[in-house]
């Protein structure tokens, strides 16, 4: 009765099998950013004098990850950024700015759902994942550390067929930077995002059914034997 139960189970996950589609989608869609902006304290534009020099246009970078695979195989995409602000204190007397920093190692502004990061249509045959990190060095001042930082990373299972950050995941600060006459400050960061995709091939119906066979025939034989 055992070999006969245990056959019939083995029938019903390989019946599955042949009902499996031909190929679904493992998807990875991860963004990352970091903008900065100078501003006068208090509020206001920057005093003249003052020199602003960014390695990005705007003082902002932004490291996008998008995969998706149907076909058997596996794919992995990197996305590595960095960039510098210098400010510049050109006035002839000592003073101060006050910068506004925001960043984020998972932000989707534009997804239905951005909590989601990595998607598989079958858990089984499918698996995504993604990690990512923002480290930022920012100029020496009284409110804020020296460096600020943002990690994340997931991957789907066939418990999970998709994975994220709950919830918005903006960091934003502000604070002053002291700049002495004829000094330098400098803000750096670096953005790494990194995506993994991968589909397992379908078996064969020929081989998935010719398996279902000889398993019936071991019943069969098992069950004849005295």
């Amino acid at each position: 009765m055992r070999i006969r139960v245990t056959a019939a189970v083995l029938a019903g996950v390989l019946s599955v099998g042949l009902n499996q589609p031909a190929s679904a989608t493992a998807i990875v869609d991860v963004t990352a950013f970091v903008a900065a902006s100078v501003h006068a304290v208090g509020g206001g534009a920057v005093l003249d004098g003052f020199a602003v020099d960014c390695l990005r246009a705007g003082c902002s970078d932004t490291a996008h990850v998008l995969l998706s695979r149907t076909a058997p195989g596996e794919t992995t995409l990197t996305k590595n950024e960095s960039g510098r602000m210098t400010i510049t204190n050109n006035t002839g007397a000592d003073s101060e700015l006050f910068i506004l920093l925001s960043w984020s190692a998972f932000f989707n502004e534009n997804k239905p759902n951005p909590e989601i990061g990595t998607s598989v249509g079958d858990p089984i045959l499918e698996f995504a994942s993604f990690s990512s990190r923002v480290d930022i060095t920012v100029p020496p001042n009284p409110l804020v550390g020296g460096h600020q930082s943002d990690e994340h990373s997931c991957e789907t299972s066939v418990f999970a067929p998709s994975c994220g950050v709950p919830g918005a995941n903006t960091e934003d600060v502000g604070f002053p930077v002291p700049l002495a006459a004829g000094s330098t400050a400098e803000l750096d960061y670096v953005i790494n995002v990194s995506g993994t995709v991968r589909v397992l091939p379908v078996p064969e119906p020929g081989t998935i059914a010719l398996l279902g066979a000889g398993l019936m025939s071991l019943a069969a034989i098992r069950r004849r034997r005295p």
